[in-house]
């Protein structure tokens, strides 16, 4: 039988915590920094196509944004383009080799996380996702 569980403030944060070192720990095992594997994983993943929307997306400022991006370039894993309709930003565009990272390390993370997503009931799902949309809507008004 499961054990009770604690529902207190420190036992989120602790299983937050928990999830956050799992993907960090296999983040380390693709020779990327924390910075670059999220950003090729938002690039990959089709969620942003610029840096500003990195930053935004993944609560990065934009200086390691943009550090990660250069290193990403040195690493022959992305190009930089510039679009005709602003030549102030820079479209980033996984490059062949990227492409084949992210085959090889994003498509396993993601199917992980896909996987065990599904191993929770529709009931657990609903009851996660509303207790986030609260969480994230206390947080909002707070900050905001």
């Amino acid at each position: 039988m499961e054990q009770e569980l604690t529902v207190s403030y420190a036992a989120y944060l602790r299983e937050q915590n928990l999830t956050d070192d799992l993907y960090s720990a296999y983040q380390k095992r693709t020779g990327l920094s924390d910075a670059e594997f999220w950003c090729i994983f938002s690039v990959y993943n089709g969620s942003c196509t610029y840096q500003h929307e990195i930053s935004r997306h993944m609560f990065m400022n934009k200086q390691t944004v943009n550090s990660a991006l250069m290193h990403l370039v040195k690493k022959g894993l992305i190009q930089m383009e510039i679009p005709p309709e602003n030549q102030r930003l820079r479209r980033i565009v996984l490059t062949s080799q990227g492409l084949a990272f992210s085959h090889q390390y994003l498509d396993f993370i993601d199917d992980v996380g896909k996987r065990a997503w599904e191993s929770l009931s529709h009931e657990e799902r609903r009851a996660v996702l509303s207790g986030m949309r609260k969480i994230n809507r206390a947080l909002s008004d707070a900050v905001n």
